[in-house]
């Protein structure tokens, strides 16, 4: 029996189709959340007011990057970008901020954090 290893992320560009990739960190996160407020009314009762929809975002680190590969990511900031790592996991969404650390043992590489706020992508032809 043959098994396959993904060690990887690999983030690509929903409208081009261009990908980087890199190794990934363990730090990595995601958050959801629905926009929602308390709402008081007579006699002190208080009820909850929430608009339908989540709004998620995620985080992934990603070591080793090349002053290309990143520079690449600046390039899509404001895009829709899909991103799928080693655990299987693929995430559509708005790449909002990049950024990065220098390597102390390699000057041409960066440790990168992407955060992508997670968008609704129909992917039917």
């Amino acid at each position: 029996m043959v098994m396959l290893t993904l060690d990887k992320t690999w983030i690509t560009n929903h409208g081009t189709g261009d990908t980087v990739a890199g190794n990934r960190d363990t730090d990595d996160g995601d958050e959801f959340s629905v926009a929602s407020r308390v709402q008081q009314y007579a006699g002190g009762r208080r009820r909850a007011i929430t608009t339908e929809g989540v709004a998620g975002q995620w985080k992934v680190s990603i070591r080793g990057m090349t002053t290309a590969d990143t520079e690449k990511l600046r390039t899509w900031l404001g895009q829709t970008v899909l991103v799928r790592d080693n655990r299987g996991r693929r995430m559509y969404g708005l790449l909002s901020r990049v950024p990065r650390a220098t390597w102390k043992e390699q000057l041409d590489l960066y440790d990168v954090e992407v955060a992508i706020e997670l968008v609704t992508v129909n992917e039917s032809v």
